[in-house]
């Protein structure tokens, strides 16, 4: 049973990462020169780090923001759930071994932003998907969780200018488990006016 429900955990993040390869890259593609002039806006786009927060102990995120101040984030985050503990460790070094445990999970995550185009409240919710094990050594919320970020957003939608966000990002585990966590991120514009 227990090993059923790994394999569909797996086929399920499978098939989100490979949505997200797919999708991403064609997104990105719309920033190219040749593209011809439409009456369409392209949104902002930005990468950015996060501590703590939606990504439970950090994240590497890629953010859309769009003229009517909704926007979308996915995220990345890697676990290495049970490193501390001695079956993961190579006896014969000092490394771990990493093989055989899963670690990854995703956020993603739906925005609304309220103020000026720089200083903004952001409004978000979403679902972290993923796996983590090591259960016994961490007080955390285990995906699959709801998420939501209550929080500060400045971005000066200018390319290449740094972004920065805090705020309150609590969880809910499909089992009524509540966490109240707090995340900090600062990230970069990877588009937007020159």
């Amino acid at each position: 049973m227990i090993h059923q429900q790994t394999t569909v955990r797996k086929t399920v993040l499978s098939s989100i990462y490979f949505v997200i390869g797919c999708v991403l890259p064609s997104m990105l593609h719309a920033q190219l020169p040749y593209m011809p002039e439409t009456n369409v806006s392209i949104p902002d786009q930005s990468i950015y780090f996060e501590a703590g927060g939606n990504g439970i102990v950090y994240s590497m995120n890629y953010d859309l923001r769009f003229e009517n101040n909704f926007g979308f984030r996915v995220g990345i985050s890697g676990v290495p759930s049970g490193t501390t503990t001695d079956r993961n460790r190579n006896e014969n070094s000092n490394w771990y071994n990493f093989r055989d445990t899963p670690f990854l999970f995703s956020v993603i995550m739906g925005n609304y932003f309220a103020g000026t185009e720089t200083n903004s409240l952001e409004f978000g919710a979403g679902v972290v998907i993923g796996e983590i094990y090591d259960k016994e050594r961490w007080n955390r919320p285990e995906p699959t969780a709801a998420t939501f970020t209550i929080g500060y957003r400045y971005m000066n939608r200018k390319k290449w200018y740094p972004t920065f966000k805090a705020g309150l990002t609590p969880m809910v585990t499909f089992d009524g488990q509540a966490y109240m966590r707090v995340g900090i991120s600062i990230g970069l514009m990877i588009s937007g006016d020159e």
